[in-house]
């Protein structure tokens, strides 16, 4: 029985034994199978290559993309959450950006929604289904009983911090503020990066 790569192996050897079959037929060129098997080996070689070079550039292409604010789908929403904590102040914030498909979220009257953090522990303990006696795991787990009951066809997802910006300048913002603000209409420090990411 052959491992994965005697059989790659094989199959370029398979394939340099007919080329060199053609060339005598239709070209009159003998070959020695010298020549065979050194083609068949660079043809490996050459396979091996493309193939590291395009999942190189597939794993760049998906960092870029996991770093960069994605819409969801048209009718659902997005809601991308960030937290700070501010020993110097004494204080924590909590920023939350629910947004659609095309503009920022006027009405809290929401169907469909797709949660984004860029808190990697959270995100990974939300969706796990291993837990433990801790106090953050009995949030988390309070968390997951809301979500099965209000969000049935929704997800959680970890995002990088680049594509949950939105949130992060919310949080930043509201360690400054003296108490709880809903916000309906677009604030200052965020404007510009709405702007950008619905282009």
């Amino acid at each position: 029985m052959l491992n994965g790569d005697e059989a790659a192996l094989f199959c370029c050897i398979l394939w340099s034994i007919w080329k060199q079959r053609n060339n005598k037929v239709w070209n009159g060129v003998i070959e020695a199978q010298v020549v065979v098997l050194e083609r068949a080996k660079v043809l490996l070689q050459d396979w091996r290559a493309a193939k590291s070079y395009q999942q190189h550039s597939s794993r760049i292409q998906n960092t870029a993309d996991s770093s960069k604010w994605k819409k969801p789908t048209v009718g659902q929403y997005k809601c991308n959450i960030d937290a700070s904590f501010s020993k110097h102040l004494n204080k924590v914030g909590i920023g939350i950006c629910i947004r659609d498909d095309t503009e920022w979220v006027h009405e809290l009257n929401l169907g469909l929604m797709d949660f984004e953090m860029d808190a990697k522990k959270v995100a990974d303990n939300f969706l796990s289904t291993n837990h433990d006696a801790t106090e953050f795991e009995n949030i988390i787990q309070n968390c997951q009983s809301l979500f099965r009951n209000y969000y049935e066809n929704s997800k959680v997802e970890f995002v990088r911090r680049q594509a949950n910006e939105a949130a992060h300048a919310l949080v930043k913002a509201a360690t400054l503020s003296a108490s709880f603000q809903l916000l309906y209409v677009i604030p200052d420090c965020i404007e510009h990066i709405l702007i950008n990411e619905m282009l």
